[in-house]
């Protein structure tokens, strides 16, 4: 377990994990599966069950009315779990698709949902896994944005929670990369990015690592990360038989800018998100300080050099 530097003992929970069989054996997510196949059956959505009985032979065992991906047993509670959320809350669903899961946004939790999907179609079911027909899902009160993970129709700082469940395994890796920045942006300060991911590699999973997800998005983690793999594995792939292992990560999200210097010296970089303009956890320096005298400035580097950049910045503060 890595303990993460500012989150205080109250707030230490887990704020990433791996998908275990025991986590959907617990009552918690029973319950919130039994609602979700309940919403899967009114809508008429794909029956897994065949599928699973290949892939997940435990899967029928363990909830035997579950028409979901039995992966989605999981992931499914586990974000709504995590996600705290509350009525009139504002969603987004990144890569929505056609599942369970939107509607119980708007159905269960009351909240606000948007659906957002780069394959929108206008009649019957989208072919293959992917697309979503909003005709079919009208009656959830979900409104639908055409659009990839990479250029999300919404504004800045607009969504209390950001969804994306089991979409970055099935994208490129700088697409995800950009995607994950491009939650950053339309979450509100205070919101929570809440994302689950396949770990395995094979022919059709591309293998993105979630501290590199982190990293490029300049979101926290709300808690603690459990970065031990599992002993018993959730599954296995059909074809090439890769334990299919499904990772879950909850990320915070501190401030909405920064200082604007940097982005004017970068140029114009459309198309590109430079890690410099993504909002992160930050001490804002007032920009009406007196400048400091050459002996203070020499002090701040000594000190830089010698203890390092938070020791630095506390000198600077008392400074100013």
């Amino acid at each position: 377990m890595i303990p993460l530097k500012g989150v205080s003992d109250q707030s230490r929970e887990r704020a990433g994990d791996f998908a275990t069989v025991e986590a959907i054996q617990s009552e918690e997510f029973r319950e919130i599966n039994s609602v979700l196949s309940r919403i899967h059956g009114e809508l008429s959505l794909p029956d897994h069950k065949e599928l699973n009985e290949n892939l997940f032979p435990w899967a029928g065992a363990e909830h035997p009315e579950a028409r979901l991906y039995a992966t989605r047993l999981w992931e499914y509670p586990w974000a709504i779990s995590k996600a705290k959320l509350e009525p009139e809350m504002l969603c987004g669903d990144v890569g929505c698709g056609m599942t369970a899961f939107t509607p119980y946004l708007a159905l269960e939790g009351k909240c606000k949902v948007t659906g957002f999907d780069p394959d929108v179609v206008g009649e019957g079911f989208p072919k293959g896994e992917f697309g979503v027909n909003p005709e079919l899902l009208k009656d959830s009160h979900i409104t639908f944005r055409e659009c990839g993970m990479d250029a999300l129709a919404a504004e800045d700082n607009t969504l209390d929670r950001v969804f994306c469940l089991s979409v970055i395994e099935h994208v490129p890796t700088k697409i995800a990369i950009r995607g994950i920045q491009e939650m950053a942006r339309v979450l509100k300060p205070g919101g929570l990015a809440v994302i689950t991911m396949d770990l395995s590699v094979s022919e059709n999973v591309t293998s993105v690592s979630p501290l590199t997800l982190i990293w490029e998005s300049g979101l926290l983690p709300a808690g603690e990360l459990n970065l031990a793999w599992p002993i018993h594995r959730l599954g296995h792939f059909h074809k090439r038989g890769h334990a299919a292992d499904v990772y879950g990560v909850v990320l915070r999200k501190d401030a909405t800018e920064v200082d604007e210097k940097y982005v004017e010296e970068a140029g114009d970089k459309r198309g590109s998100i430079q890690r410099w303009q993504i909002p992160t956890n930050r001490v804002v320096i007032p920009r009406d300080a007196v400048a400091l005298p050459v002996c203070d400035r020499l002090k701040l580097a000594s000190t830089l050099l010698c203890k390092g950049y938070d020791a630095m910045l506390q000198q600077f503060l008392e400074l100013t």
